[in-house]
């Protein structure tokens, strides 16, 4: 596996997360009732929060593995 494999799967979910985001955002323009706040506040916002840490983490692990494939490569 090489790092480029984690940055396409990173790029992967954030363009899902803002589709998702774009859709809320039109969603939200008809229901808005104490449901749609539940909604948001319980499902939405946590995943815009963990791919956030996600994101982080695997920027990190991304960078390791590069280190780790240039630590590899022949002399």
């Amino acid at each position: 596996m090489s790092a480029g494999d984690l940055n396409s799967g990173i790029g992967q979910l954030q363009d899902s997360l803002e589709k998702l985001q774009a859709v809320w955002s039109e969603t939200r323009q008809e229901w808005r009732d104490a449901n749609s706040r539940h909604f948001e506040q319980e499902f939405l916002r946590p995943i815009a929060l963990e791919f956030s840490q996600a994101y982080t983490a695997i920027q990190r692990l991304s960078d390791v593995l590069k280190q780790a494939e240039r630590d590899c490569e022949p002399w």
